[in-house]
């Protein structure tokens, strides 16, 4: 398993990865791929909802709390997968997260793990912050506004309609818009 491998060399540490989720950029195909990754290797993986007004300095401002950011999905290290709607804290981020998915902001997760440094201390005793890695997935923005509108179309309608939506039909409804 290279995941249990990776250990940062600076923090001695295994990374966290953070996915970056914005809107039609590939969501549901990285859940699901983290998702089985987590599963597979024994990780915990945890998708987060109504974090776009969460941000690094509203958290600290809060006492590690992030605002209405809520779980909407979580698997633990032992496979068990749980739903429910928890506040997130630094504290659930800290103690229980491998990969974290959500609408959020690059480095929204960084203070969840804090840094002390401090001289008197023999490095190997100093508390180093884990090893965040972020991930997000950029898109074409014209591709992204075309798929975001078929996207709110099937989603009020036939779920099975975007499947059947030519390109003619996406130019329509573009235009309409």
């Amino acid at each position: 398993d290279k995941y249990d491998n990776s250990i940062d060399p600076l923090t001695n540490q295994k990374p966290i990865f953070v996915f970056v989720h914005i809107y039609k950029t590939a969501g549901s195909t990285l859940r699901s791929f983290f998702f089985n990754v987590a599963a597979i290797c024994k990780k915990s993986w945890m998708l987060l909802i109504s974090c776009t007004e969460v941000n690094l300095r509203s958290i600290q401002t809060d006492k590690g709390n992030w605002k209405n950011c809520k779980v909407k999905g979580e698997l633990i290290r032992d496979g068990t997968s749980v739903s429910h709607k928890t506040t997130v804290s630094n504290s659930i981020v800290r103690e229980r997260i491998d990969i974290l998915l959500g609408h959020l902001r690059i480095g929204t997760a960084d203070d969840a793990f804090p840094t002390l440094t401090n001289s008197t201390v023999p490095i190997q005793q100093q508390l180093y912050p884990h090893p965040l890695r972020y991930i997000l997935v950029l898109r074409n923005p014209m591709d992204r506004f075309v798929s975001g509108i078929i996207f709110q179309l099937c989603s009020k309608t036939d779920k099975g309609l975007a499947d059947n939506v030519t390109q003619e039909d996406a130019v329509h409804l573009v235009k309409k818009k």
